[in-house]
């Protein structure tokens, strides 16, 4: 049987959770095709919506960047055991905080102009 499941918010906010989501899909692959849909880490889009709230008027969302990357480095170290993807994880997710940065940065440059 064909499967889509989704998580978000709360139930992929902590590795714990995240641990807890692993454990279904691999309870339901087995029997199953399955299809697996996420969305935001717990708290991240209240956070990007401040951040597009902020940006716009000038006003600086590094705090907001830090505290989600924070967040996103916390799940990555303490829900992946190997090391290899866990770099691999991070490097990526680094580079993304980094775009995330240089694009609210632009638009807060704008309108400081």
């Amino acid at each position: 049987m064909k499967l889509v499941i989704k998580f978000g918010g709360t139930s992929v906010g902590t590795a714990e959770q995240i641990k807890r989501v692993a454990g279904i899909i691999k309870e339901n692959s087995t029997e199953n095709q399955l299809i697996i849909v996420t969305s935001a880490l717990g708290e991240t889009t209240e956070d990007l919506i401040e951040i597009i709230e902020k940006a716009p008027k000038g006003n600086n969302c590094d705090e907001i960047i830090v505290k989600l990357k924070k967040h996103h480095d916390e799940i990555i170290e303490n829900s992946i055991k190997n090391d290899e993807i866990k770099n691999g994880i991070i490097e990526k997710t680094q580079k993304m905080f980094n775009e995330l940065k240089k694009s609210v940065d632009g638009i807060i440059t704008l309108k400081q102009t």
